[in-house]
């Protein structure tokens, strides 16, 4: 049985403290030169990605060792090869990677250098999620038919995983507990609120099937080995969700969010060896952070990395001798760089 803290009666909650952490980086970010409205980062092979929500051509690809504009692709629009928002990036190798636009709920899978000399680029896969997989949120790869994702709104399990023809494979986990003074769910609207207010990101270690589950309301990560919940991890703040509920009609209820609202973990990011987790741990709608607590794959607290500014996204990029980060300046959406 699980419920959230046991698993067959073995007790596989860990609470951690900041002290937790064996060390902590302090690190000075640089300004790359780059600007945008931007919501996501990624680095794929010598290009850094970033989706910009407001300019009509949605990717922006700078080169890593210029930090120079190379070109522009994917237009905003919802026709076939277009995208209205790009929530996530995932990357396949070799320059190729495929886009998440949450708003048309598609993936398009796309091939850097053909984009590059194709102003009508349309993409080398596109898949429309049908209806039972909508609404979900920070997809990754399982493998390259295969993708595992959480749910905003329409499912009760913690992550699932879909094929590309959006067939639900199989669900993995349980969301937590609703608190006592939450609304009921009913029929109409059976999983919507727990989904809602548990809403989280999901990360995949690079050649292993373990997946961390990064709740964004609540100070809580999950970690899952081949399907199953091995590990959770609560602190360093533990806090439960503080949200309220507006009810929309007698057989509907959202989710809404307040200045009472603590945050947590917005943006993550992984290596083969650690997990990077913006930590905000703030409320009064502050999801951007100076700090990212860093995790090794078995869940273990490894160190802590303190910027010298607030940030609201970032990346990472492993190279033999160092460990650069990227990350999206919280106040004037500049690209700065730090380096460990």
């Amino acid at each position: 049985m699980v419920d959230g803290y046991h698993i067959n009666n073995k007790k596989i909650t860990q609470n951690i403290k900041l002290s937790s952490f064996k060390k902590v980086d302090k690190i000075k970010l640089k300004l790359t030169g780059q600007n945008g409205f931007f919501t996501t980062i990624a680095i794929i092979d010598t290009f850094l990605v970033c989706t910009d929500y407001r300019s009509p051509v949605i990717l922006q690809l700078y080169g890593l060792s210029s930090n120079k504009l190379i070109g522009q692709i994917i237009t905003r629009g919802d026709q076939p090869g277009q995208c209205l928002s790009v929530a996530n990036i995932l990357p396949l190798g070799k320059g190729i990677f495929w886009i998440y636009d949450i708003t048309l709920s598609k993936l398009i899978k796309i091939d850097i250098k053909k984009a590059l000399v194709n102003a009508n680029y349309p993409g080398e896969e596109e898949i429309i999620l049908i209806d039972s997989a909508k609404r979900l949120k920070s997809p990754c790869l399982i493998n390259d038919s295969v993708f595992a994702a959480t749910s905003y709104t329409r499912d009760d399990s913690r992550f699932l995983l879909f094929n590309k023809k959006s067939d639900i494979l199989e669900k993995v986990g349980r969301l937590p507990v609703r608190q006592i003074e939450w609304p009921e769910e009913n029929v109409n609207n059976k999983f919507n609120i727990l989904a809602s207010i548990y809403n989280a990101n999901l990360i995949k270690h690079p050649n292993k099937e373990i997946l961390v589950v990064a709740y964004s309301k609540t100070d809580r990560l999950e970690f899952y080995n081949q399907g199953k919940l091995n590990k959770i991890i609560r602190g360093p703040d533990y806090f439960e969700p503080l949200v309220s509920f507006q009810k929309q009609n007698e057989n509907s209820v959202s989710v809404i969010e307040t200045s009472k609202t603590y945050y947590s973990y917005n943006s993550v990011c992984a290596t083969s060896l650690f997990i990077y987790c913006l930590y905000s741990g703030q409320n009064n709608y502050s999801t951007c952070s100076q700090k990212l607590l860093v995790y090794d794959w078995n869940g273990n607290p490894s160190r802590i990395i303190e910027f010298d500014r607030p940030v609201c996204y970032f990346t990472i990029r492993e190279t033999e001798n160092e460990t650069i980060i990227y990350t999206v300046e919280a106040e004037t959406g500049n690209i700065c760089l730090g380096r460990m």
